[in-house]
């Protein structure tokens, strides 16, 4: 699971505000994710678990991945639903992260 803020409406041309930084930071850090599972790969050779390569490995099995965030993860779309994986004491984490407008990207089954 991995949590980034939720981006809330477009940056006007030529502006850097907060949903810009946002965004920007959120590219950033899997950016870094990436690096550091490399990087302890290549130092080590044993295989790191990171953010991207969890992903990865779940597109690799075909597992769907789902974008959590306020407006679907109880309503609409209703991801919480479908995580029939997962404990009610996770779920309930999910929601706190979801409410404090975060959004949390899982696949739909654990890895």
């Amino acid at each position: 699971m991995s949590t980034y803020p939720e981006t809330r409406s477009a940056t006007p041309a030529g502006q850097q505000t907060p949903t810009w930084k946002t965004r920007r930071f959120s590219i950033r850090a899997l950016h870094t994710s990436i690096f550091e599972s490399t990087a302890v790969q290549q130092t080590t050779g044993t295989s790191a678990v990171s953010t991207v390569k969890l992903i990865d490995i779940a597109i690799q099995n075909n597992n769907n991945i789902y974008n959590a965030t306020s407006g679907n993860y109880a309503t609409g779309t209703n991801i919480q639903s479908l995580l029939v994986a997962c404990s009610a004491p996770q779920k309930a984490i999910f929601q706190g992260y979801v409410n404090a407008s975060f959004r949390v990207i899982m696949p739909l089954i654990a890895i």
